[in-house]
């Protein structure tokens, strides 16, 4: 019966690898949604640059 003092280490280490990934994931769609809004900042500047004022 050696082997059960690992497994809460076992299951604790699942669970902070599963926290880290999900923590991941997030910063990943946030930095995904700010490029994307920057990206198309930029794309409206320069449309209204290059429009001509009416």
């Amino acid at each position: 019966m050696t082997a059960t003092p690992l497994l809460p280490y076992a299951l604790d280490f699942d669970l902070r690898f599963i926290w880290i990934a999900n923590v991941f994931m997030q910063l990943c769609s946030i930095i995904q949604t700010a490029t994307q809004r920057r990206i198309r900042g930029m794309h409206e500047r320069t449309l209204s640059c290059r429009s001509p004022t009416s």
